[in-house]
């Protein structure tokens, strides 16, 4: 019972505060650093961009993540909860003129280890990654990528189970692709 009061008292201010203003915004993926004897991971090109809109961290215009921090602690705490699948990454984080450190311990399940700092000497789950701010014309080729960060394409919703799909049949050409029993 301690142990889970001692929980839910660490716990609440980074639950309750939703994340800071400065996070807001579109960044671009410009370097993953890894323990020197860890595996390198290489960037693809053009490099991601992800958009922080609220809690919500989304790529191409869907939702990847919910994202929470706590920008009193020192240093910073972010924790990323990924949809699919399922996981979430504590790390800490830091903003300095447009550029976003974030240091995530790849680890998401067992016995977890917040990163303290910024150094990877010693972890080889984790993570450094470091992103700049960039403006929604600045976002590339990428999928959807100035019309999803304006916000002005939403995500489809998904069809409900009692609809099927009508694409192997034969259809008139007035026919939707979608019909509901």
């Amino acid at each position: 019972m301690l142990v889970r009061l001692s929980f839910v008292l660490l716990a609440a201010p980074l639950l309750a505060a939703g994340p800071p203003a400065d996070l807001q915004g579109i960044w671009r993926l410009t370097a993953v650093g890894a323990e020197a004897d860890a595996a390198s991971v290489p960037l693809p090109d053009p490099r991601p961009a992800l958009v922080i809109k609220g809690d919500k961290v989304l790529y191409g215009g869907h939702e990847i993540a919910t994202l929470a921090a706590d920008p009193k602690a020192e240093p910073r705490v972010i924790d990323l909860k990924f949809v699919e699948p399922e996981r979430t990454y504590e790390g800490v984080y830091r903003l300095d003129k447009g550029t976003l450190t974030v240091c995530l311990n790849g680890k998401s399940e067992g016995v977890k280890e917040r990163p303290d700092g910024f150094g990877l000497d010693g972890h080889r789950a984790w993570r450094l990654l470091t992103f700049e701010k960039i403006q929604p014309e600045e976002a590339g080729p990428g999928p959807r990528s100035s019309a999803w960060s304006s916000g002005s394409i939403r995500t489809p919703r998904r069809s409900s189970s009692r609809c099927r799909s009508t694409r192997a049949r034969p259809r008139p050409p007035d026919c939707s692709r979608t019909t509901c029993s």
